[in-house]
């Protein structure tokens, strides 16, 4: 019996017989396994499908393969060499191992090495060789080593990391350092493989900013639209984040649909935007429709949204998270028993994942399914549960109580004296450019919606056009992490939260993220993106909406 060992880059494809000599790993204690195990960690929670095993993540002493997945072993690994490459890459390091251990992660979820699995495991078969040499040709492996650098991009620019550009220079280092010839029989030779890089590079910049346009325009609440930028996404990429995101942005549209007195808008969910956010209501949409047209597109979002979240839970069982949005679904399609029976299971979840902001979005959920159903008293012990549960979660506990006892506060937004004309990303008046309009490439998502994407120095704009402009648009323009200008009021990357409050004052309101906050300021038309207690990044922007 022999074992196939499907490596990156598309270097090589060796075949080892069982006899070869193991080989040695680095130690798990070392720092430099440390750190790249951290960045595949990283890597598979973005990923978030745990309907296939995990695989192990090892590093090896050996200079042979770069990177590889061993699909019989169910490994990943790396090699002490390839992670040194890495670290040559200084600020960029982290981003250089992301893209490897990337692409390795997309050959295992995409099943790249099937076709050697099923002939090996059927030979018997007449097909089986067939299936073996279509998988061992040069075409099929340049197919797998373009579809592992697109896709494992977005993996890793989804987790955080900025992976763009890299690939291509990497792999003529590594073939530098490992003494490659340009050219191995069977398999590109190394210019090809650098061409192909690249365009999975222009390919994935594409998904990108489709990406990054969608996120904003979901903290701009631009909710119907930003459907059609998921569904674009997906066809290309699914993670249980993206799944996720387009079910709260489901839900977030069926909102804006409720009549001021429904019940259902009484209360905050935990699906809703964090912090003084959920003190106000959703953006009204939908005046146009008749009560019985807007009864029916709130149950299609709210039977999307479900199907979204569904699909989520699919990929991750234990994904404490989609329990508690479908739990908020339940509540709001009316099915309180439901909702209560899903807000249990996410409680569970999170107790065993040692969640407590899961755990405490779970019991507000809980406790508004039970106020729902008739039991107050139950129902008010769980957002007691929850605003001790977690701080984050303090503030919409104590909220849900207030309004239950018929004390609903109200947020006052203080907003400064500041010129609208004032905020210019790179020298550039939005203003002008939507009289203008000059973008780089103009992306068809469907017929009626289309994203121009303008690169600039250090900033990017995005421009969404719903029929070509006739009858909406979006407009933003975004700084790339490495901006050194600074807002109209002298913010700048690295910039303190503090400091943001003191010169904007509150924010309109907050929208939180996986990886940090938004503080949107709709009368200054600037969301700043915040981590931790820094500013990230910032964006100014325009929206024109149907009359």
């Amino acid at each position: 019996m022999r074992k196939y060992y499907l490596l990156s880059l598309g270097l090589l494809l060796m075949v080892l017989s069982t006899e070869a000599r193991e080989v040695e790993l680095v130690n798990i204690d070392n720092y430099k396994y440390q750190v790249a195990k951290q960045v595949f960690d990283k890597l598979i929670e973005a990923k978030g499908d745990k309907r296939m095993q995990i695989p192990e993540f090892i590093m090896s002493k050996r200079k042979r393969y770069v990177a590889w997945m061993d699909n019989k072993k169910l490994q990943i690994g790396l090699e002490e060499a390839a992670y040194d490459v890495c670290i040559d890459y200084g600020t960029d390091s982290l981003n250089a191992m992301a893209a490897l251990i990337a692409h390795e992660i997309t050959h295992y979820y995409e099943k790249h090495a099937w076709g050697n699995d099923f002939a090996t495991a059927f030979t018997d078969l007449d097909v089986s060789g067939k299936v073996k040499t279509a998988a061992k040709s040069r075409d099929m492996k340049a197919t797998n080593e373009t579809e592992a650098d697109y896709l494992g991009g977005f993996l890793a620019y989804s987790a955080g990391f900025q992976t763009f550009g890299v690939m291509p220079k990497f792999l003529i280092d590594v073939y530098s350092e490992y003494g490659l010839p340009d050219e191995i029989p069977g398999y590109p030779s190394l210019d090809d493989r650098a061409k192909l890089a690249v365009e999975s590079e222009l390919k994935l910049e594409e998904l990108i900013h489709v990406f990054d346009a969608a996120n904003y325009m979901i903290v701009l609440q631009q909710h119907d639209v930003v459907n059609d930028y998921y569904s674009y996404i997906l066809k290309e990429f699914q993670s249980r984040e993206i799944y996720n995101n387009a079910g709260v942005n489901a839900v977030m549209a069926a909102l804006q649909l409720f009549d001021e007195g429904d019940e259902q808008l009484k209360y905050a969910y935990p699906i809703q935007l964090d912090g003084e956010t959920r003190m106000s209501k959703p953006k009204a949409r939908g005046e146009a429709l008749g009560f019985a047209e807007r009864v029916e597109k709130r149950k299609q979002l709210l039977a999307q949204a479900k199907f979204y979240f569904e699909q989520a839970r699919s990929l991750d069982a234990d994904y404490g998270t989609g329990f508690v949005n479908l739990a908020c679904v339940h509540d709001l399609m009316g099915n309180y028993e439901d909702a209560s029976f899903l807000a249990k299971k996410a409680i569970k979840i999170a107790k065993n994942n040692r969640n407590t902001k899961v755990e405490g979005d779970a019991y507000i959920i809980r406790g508004i399914a039970n106020i729902h159903e008739g039991e107050n008293e139950d129902g008010i012990d769980y957002l007691i549960r929850a605003s001790s549960k977690d701080k984050n979660c303090e503030e919409l506990a104590k909220l849900n109580m207030a309004i239950y006892n018929g004390n609903t506060p109200i947020p006052s937004i203080t907003k400064p004296n500041i010129s609208l004309s004032k905020e210019k990303i790179e020298s550039t008046n939005l203003d002008a450019f939507m009289e203008s309009i000059d973008v780089d490439m103009l992306l068809e998502l469907n017929s009626s919606v289309s994203c121009g994407i303008k690169l600039m120095g250090e900033s990017k704009i995005l421009l969404n056009l719903i029929d070509g402009g006739q009858t909406g648009y979006t407009l933003l323009h975004l700084t790339n992490d490495n901006y050194g200008g600074k807002t109209g009021e002298g913010i700048g990357i690295g910039s303190y939260k503090e400091d943001v409050i003191i010169k904007y004052g509150k924010p309109t309101y907050i929208q939180e993220a996986r990886q940090g906050q938004y503080y949107v300021y709709d009368f200054k038309n600037i969301a700043f993106f915040i981590s931790g207690e820094n500013v990230q990044s910032w964006a100014i922007y325009r929206v024109q909406e149907e009359e």
